[in-house]
């Protein structure tokens, strides 16, 4: 009996090793082909150049402000690469590749009714980053479950200055909005959001009951960062990607530095701007 759970333990043991041996060999053959470069990249200390083959484990430099690096590998397909946005000495921003790889498609997150207190979280990505592209965010819910009234609302909290701050969140029929106008303001004073991301959501059911509904991290999109992605689609479009490899290409980008959008907003947010 001994014997044969040891044997299954290390049968166990030696797939998990296994497993991670396979997923690591995988990283170490990705090879990455460079289609083209904007502005000045380099590779283990050196230029990089039109044609080159990359590896997973080399470490990339953006050198110039707002470059760009297209490759394309047989995992992942094309995609743009580029450096952190909040990097601000690009020359001394050095990255290992596979950590710079990101493919995402748009979240299934859409604009469907929210009936239980888990969809409202995940809606909101559950604890992960969540991007909102423009200043409000709006979620429809079941009014059978989630009624909203003067006695019945859902309501924000977070931390400015040590004081733990309420925020009501307005309501349409059955509609809640999260504004970032309003969720920043303090006694009526406007404050600044900077670095205040971790919010705790609830909704306060006929007077009498909180209803935690989870940890949210928020982010709303800066308008400052625009000019990053139209470069990136204008980049693509010379190389001549399609127009489904430069939308996953775009809200990868989001999705890795500044947060998961919700899939709707995302499709209305990028035809907007780039159909």
């Amino acid at each position: 009996m001994i014997r044969q759970k040891y044997n299954t333990t290390m049968t166990k043991t030696f797939f998990i090793v296994l497993l991670i041996s396979i997923q690591h060999l995988s990283f170490a053959q990705d090879v990455y082909n460079v289609i083209n470069i904007k502005g000045k990249v380099s590779r283990n200390g050196k230029n990089i150049r039109r044609g080159q083959k990359l590896k997973a484990t080399d470490k990339i430099k953006f050198v110039s402000p707002r470059a760009l690096l297209l490759v394309s590998s047989q995992r992942y397909g094309r995609m743009v690469l580029s450096a952190k946005p909040a990097q601000k000495s690009m020359s001394e921003a050095a990255y290992i590749l596979k950590n710079l790889v990101s493919k995402g498609r748009a979240s299934a997150r859409g604009d469907k009714k929210m009936v239980t207190r888990e969809m409202i979280h995940y809606y909101f990505g559950k604890g992960e980053p969540h991007l909102i592209l423009g200043e409000e965010a709006t979620v429809k819910v079941k009014k059978s479950l989630f009624p909203l009234n003067k006695k019945s609302f859902f309501f924000m909290s977070y931390q400015y200055k040590g004081e733990k701050i309420n925020k009501k969140l307005p309501f349409e029929d059955n509609r809640f909005t999260v504004n970032k106008d309003r969720l920043f303001r303090v006694e009526g004073k406007k404050v600044s959001g900077k670095g205040i991301n971790d919010f705790g959501l609830f909704y306060y059911k006929n007077g009498e009951e909180v209803i935690d509904i989870g940890r949210v991290k928020l982010f709303f999109w800066d308008n400052a960062h625009q000019k990053k992605i139209d470069e990136m689609v204008k980049f693509m479009k010379a190389n001549e990607l399609t127009q489904s490899e430069i939308q996953d290409t775009v809200f990868a980008y989001l999705q890795k530095y500044f947060g998961e959008p919700n899939g709707d907003e995302f499709k209305t947010w990028y035809q907007k701007h780039y159909q």
